[in-house]
């Protein structure tokens, strides 16, 4: 398996798995829009993409915007996105994509890695706590849309 920090030229690798990601949670198919979002995102380096490949075939993706953390005075990194196709699912995909992110953030300075995922979503919420992510208990979040 190879993971590696995904750019520009990896969009049209990324985008069918990133649209397989938004179906997951029951959003339209559209490859055009997922390219488009992807190519943006990347372009304006406004996140930063990791793709894991299995016999040369890409198979999962994370994805990780970059905030801050005006408590610790550091930066922090937002796991937003996590996927892994059904075929490659319990080949330690996920966690090889976890262990790129973690060490990226770390190595960038940042004090934590946030995320968070559907209750439903038994398989990521087992990944995430086998590597020690803590379920916050603590403070409250709430979502407002907006349009």
């Amino acid at each position: 398996m190879r993971v590696y920090s995904a750019g520009k030229e990896d969009v049209a690798k990324i985008a069918p798995l990133f649209n397989s990601y938004r179906q997951f949670y029951e959003c339209d198919s559209d490859i055009a829009a997922a390219e488009s979002y992807l190519q943006n995102r990347l372009e304006a380096d406004e996140c930063r993409v990791f793709l894991a490949e299995h016999q040369g075939k890409a198979v999962g993706f994370t994805l990780l915007y970059a905030s801050y953390c005006s408590l610790a005075l550091k930066p922090i990194y937002i796991l937003y996105d996590l996927y892994v196709t059904e075929r490659a699912r319990r080949l330690g995909v996920g966690s090889a994509l976890m262990t790129a992110a973690e060490q990226f953030a770390k190595n960038q300075g940042a004090c934590r890695i946030q995320l968070e995922t559907n209750h439903a979503n038994k398989t990521a919420i087992e990944l995430y706590e086998r590597r020690g992510y803590e379920l916050d208990t603590v403070y409250r979040a709430y979502t407002r849309e907006l349009g």
